[in-house]
């Protein structure tokens, strides 16, 4: 008599991903009292869409393979275990605190070839997160807080080398990360080394032990930034790509790194819907 195993492995694996988006994760209560948000799509646009073309879809799925499936037989399990890790995208929001902090959690809490099978991830963190110093306290004490987020960071991406895709909320970016006052990140003329060097932390101690990754969104949320200085954003951008891919960037594992820009639904052209992105 037919049943699942007499149909190809093919069909058998599409079968096992359709059920992961007909069952969305439960989203339990952080605390009595303080609900967890919502998942909601990742609308955002490029900030040159001339330039960066269509983004990662915004309707990534966060379901899970049933029990009753994984334990009907040890082929099964096998087959579909690792589909949850490679399609959901793991969401990183910065909530009471950095999203470093549930980041921390749950490379912890997955074994290590769960961890291995992450592709997707989208993670908010402050500036200061990336900063190996501090800019308003450029002292012993801010020096120590600002390492402590780099390794911080660093332990993050190192753990999670298999990802392939990942969107980045930087909140409140300062001259520690992005430039803020000063040109030393984003101008192909500074000295390197010393400061300069230090700004890069957060890329060579962190994004790339994301072995392999090769999309990168960044949005850069700063409050007072004019629209004047969206070239500057995009200009920073493509000293991340660069220094991604060190300096070249013709080869097939180049890292493609785009800022982007939130955005209302009806603004989103990736030209993506939530039927597409279910491939």
């Amino acid at each position: 008599m037919p049943n699942l195993l007499t149909i190809p492995p093919e069909l058998r694996l599409k079968i096992y991903s359709h059920l992961l988006h007909l069952c969305p994760l439960p989203q339990p209560d952080l605390a009595p009292g303080y609900p967890t948000p919502p998942p909601t799509p990742h609308l955002v646009a490029p900030l040159l869409p001339s330039r960066d073309g269509p983004l990662l879809p915004a309707y990534r799925p966060q379901g899970y393979v049933p029990t009753s499936v994984l334990v009907s037989c040890k082929q099964i399990y096998y087959e579909c275990r690792m589909i949850p890790f490679q399609q959901n995208e793991f969401v990183l929001p910065k909530f009471f605190a950095s999203g470093l902090v549930p980041a921390e959690v749950m490379v912890r809490s997955l074994e290590e070839w769960q961890r291995k099978e992450v592709r997707w991830v989208r993670i908010e963190v402050g500036a200061d997160d990336l900063e190996c110093f501090e800019k308003k306290n450029n002292n012993k004490e801010g020096k120590r807080r600002g390492e402590e987020g780099i390794n911080k960071w660093g332990r993050v991406c190192e753990r999670l080398e298999g990802v392939r895709g990942l969107r980045i909320r930087i909140d409140g970016c300062g001259g520690g990360v992005w430039g803020g006052d000063e040109e030393l990140i984003i101008s192909p003329s500074a000295e390197e080394g010393g400061e300069y060097e230090e700004r890069w932390k957060w890329v060579d101690d962190g994004l790339k032990k994301l072995k392999r990754l090769n999309w990168l969104e960044i949005e850069v949320r700063v409050g007072d930034v004019k629209e004047a200085e969206d070239e500057r954003k995009v200009q920073w951008c493509r000293s991340v790509e660069r220094r991604l891919n060190d300096e070249g960037g013709n080869g097939e594992d180049m890292v493609r790194a785009v800022v982007v820009v939130a955005v209302a639904a009806a603004k989103v052209g990736s030209g993506m819907n939530k039927e597409e992105c279910a491939k």
